[in-house]
C-alpha cells in the first residue's frame, strides 16, 4: 500500500507542476492578446484618421486605363 500511495503523490505533484506551468502560459498569452488588441485598435484609428485627412475614398480613384 505504501508504494501505491507514493506513486499517487508523485502523480499529483506532476499534475500540480504542469497546471502551474499551463497557468503561466495562459497568463502570458492573455497579456500578448491584450497587447495585440490594443495595437489593432490603434492601427484602425490611425488608418481612419489618415483617410479622413486626405478626404478621399477608394471608390473615388479611377484606374489608369479609364483615363482620358
Amino acid at each position: 500500500m505504501g508504494d501505491s500511495l507514493r506513486r499517487l503523490e508523485e502523480k499529483i505533484a506532476f499534475v500540480e507542476r504542469h497546471v502551474e506551468e499551463l497557468d503561466t502560459v495562459v497568463r502570458e498569452l492573455h497579456d500578448a492578446i491584450d497587447a495585440l488588441r490594443k495595437d489593432v485598435t490603434r492601427l484602425r484609428e490611425d488608418v481612419g484618421q489618415r483617410f479622413e485627412e486626405i478626404e478621399r475614398r477608394p471608390e473615388d480613384d479611377v484606374p489608369p486605363h479609364w483615363g482620358g
